[in-house]
């Protein structure tokens, strides 16, 4: 019966310690931004790698609901932008090293995606008001190529052609770790850097008026690495 007694005490304070903790919970928006770095094959400007991107550096915004289901451990759901320009100009030398004589001008869009990604996050404080955070979530992307605008001359006649911008959608996943700083009135300044990756497939079209127009398929990883800082509100 004594042991029964204990027992049963023992399991009325921890569902009364876990009921205290679910009530303490908290509810976290934020938003943030900041530079979007592209490396691997995403962000290399060798032309001889079939797989480069000529991706440059970018930014991106991410905005996401954060739900604590203890103190150190809760669910994010986020929605992630980012946008890198292409490096027109490498493609630009490599073209004047084949065709030395020849006036040569290329105009370039931007390589962007966006994502809807869910996940779970961990907590660790180091003081009251300061905590390390790690994430990892998964989800799904929109993707778009660059649209690529090319002029040749060679000083009589002109040759223009356009690599059509296509979108693709594709799995991503995001992994990251950060701090966070709370200060009055429930906001919480966060610093963050994550690693953002998806690999879609493209169907690039390339038109012009003196040939005819080809489409080819491919794939192109988005390597790249988000650092950011947002300002959130927790309730």
């Amino acid at each position: 019966m004594k042991k029964s007694i204990i027992i049963f005490t023992f399991l009325f304070y921890s569902t009364s310690l876990f009921s205290q903790e679910i009530i303490k919970s908290k509810i976290n928006f934020r938003i943030s931004s900041g530079l979007s770095i592209p490396i691997g094959d995403f962000g290399s400007s060798d032309t001889r790698n079939s797989e480069a991107g000529l991706a440059k550096l970018g930014y991106n915004i991410n905005i996401s609901a954060k739900y604590n289901l203890s103190k150190n451990i809760g669910i994010i759901a986020l929605y992630m932008r980012n946008s890198n320009s292409f490096n027109s100009s490498i493609f630009e030398n490599e073209l004047r090293l084949q065709f030395p004589t020849l006036g040569i001008s290329i105009n370039a869009g931007n390589y962007k995606s966006s994502g809807m990604l869910t996940g779970l996050f961990i907590k660790t404080f180091l003081t009251n008001l300061i905590c390390f955070e790690t994430r990892a979530l998964v989800g799904y992307s929109e993707s778009y190529s660059p649209e690529i605008e090319m002029r040749l001359s060679d000083g009589i006649s002109i040759f223009e052609a356009t690599i059509i911008k296509d979108d693709a959608k594709s799995a991503s996943y995001m992994i990251g770790a950060g701090l966070n700083y709370s200060v009055k009135n429930n906001f919480v300044i966060s610093l963050n850097i994550d690693y953002y990756y998806t690999k879609p497939e493209f169907e690039t079209t390339t038109v012009s008026e003196l040939v005819p127009s080809s489409t080819n398929k491919n794939e192109q990883k988005f390597n790249i690495l988000n650092t950011n800082i947002g300002i959130g509100y927790e309730f």
